[in-house]
């Protein structure tokens, strides 16, 4: 049976308004349980209609449709799927795949929501996952090479993600280092690798991918410039789309890294570089770098020109930022 905020999602969906006991009534639930389910699509960012006993969506959302997905993919990463599964809201995908101990999610498996209420990227920072305007999934892939063959594998994904969102009509997409995907000087998606060591020689490696689909209505303040795929694509993009060709992408990159490492994917950086040729910091606990960026290091790292000499910088918790910027 579909998991019942996924329930509610889709009775919310049209953007028809809802007197909470007929939620309930619908849902087979008491109407504590519909309190708690609509607290949670709060927690996403998204913005709800209350007005008095009824309840709604400012208007009508796109569902993600499993099976119309599945559909779409290439027979070859179809067949290697073991499970694929779209939920209504969960804290973040990545949490639910990362946590799994029972073998729930085996590799290769995908995990789609129509929202997250605690979803995050890199260093820690909140994804806002406001609900059915977005894509926000994860795949978990099974590594058996030592963790530090891992390393080249953050920018190699946004590569992939960049080739995908050009497939999507989005023309001069960008990789800020090392994942980070921009359109112009506004951010689009976000990549988060996460990863659990089972044994000496098995590693389960936890994808997660956040993209602005909808015509951007975070309708928040993230602290940045944000932009969408239907605003940077000037059309209205479907989700069911986008989620279908960034999971081809997804699973392609992870099989060509597995395979050959990150040179298949250098000659691609120099141009969705975003930063490349001027000057940024390298933003860490251990202090701030101040350089030219100089592209891509064999093992993923960032390249800087600093005063003459090159250095390398490893992703871990530094944050790339334009040199005049804050």
């Amino acid at each position: 049976m579909m998991p019942l905020s996924r329930r509610l999602v889709a009775l919310l969906a049209s953007g028809e308004r809802w007197l909470r006991a007929d939620l309930a009534a619908a849902l087979g639930v008491e109407i504590e349980a519909v309190d708690a389910l609509l607290s949670a699509l709060v927690k996403t960012g998204s913005a709800m209609v209350v007005s008095g006993v009824d309840v709604g969506l400012p208007g009508a959302i796109e569902l993600l449709e499993r099976d119309f997905i599945w559909a779409q993919l290439a027979s070859d990463v179809a067949g290697v799927l073991n499970r694929f599964d779209v939920a209504g809201v969960v804290t973040s995908t990545n949490a639910v795949l990362l946590a799994d101990v029972g073998g729930a999610w085996p590799a290769v498996s995908v995990l789609m929501a129509e929202g997250q209420s605690a979803g995050r990227g890199r260093t820690a920072r909140r994804w806002h996952s406001p609900l059915g305007t977005h894509v926000y999934l994860s795949m978990v892939f099974k590594w058996t090479k030592p963790l530090i063959a891992l390393g080249g594998f953050t920018p190699a994904l946004g590569i992939g993600m960049a080739r995908a969102l050009r497939r999507c009509g989005v023309a001069h997409v960008k990789v800020k280092w090392p994942n980070d995907l921009f359109h112009e000087d506004a951010k689009m998606a976000g990549v988060l690798v996460e990863t659990r060591t089972l044994s000496s020689h098995e590693h389960r490696v936890v994808v997660g991918v956040g993209i602005n689909v909808g015509a951007d209505r975070l309708g928040i303040d993230v602290g940045q410039a944000h932009t969408s795929v239907s605003v940077a694509a000037n059309v209205d993009m479907s989700r069911n789309l986008v989620a279908t060709w960034i999971i081809d992408a997804m699973y392609r990159t992870f099989e060509d890294f597995a395979r050959h490492g990150l040179d298949g994917f250098l000659d691609d950086w120099r141009g969705f570089d975003y930063f490349a040729g001027n000057p940024v910091r390298a933003v860490g606990r251990a202090g701030t770098i101040h350089g030219v960026c100089r592209g891509l290091a064999r093992d993923g790292g960032l390249l800087l020109d600093c005063a003459g000499s090159t250095i390398t910088v490893t992703a871990g918790e530094v944050s790339l930022r334009a040199a005049g910027g804050t």
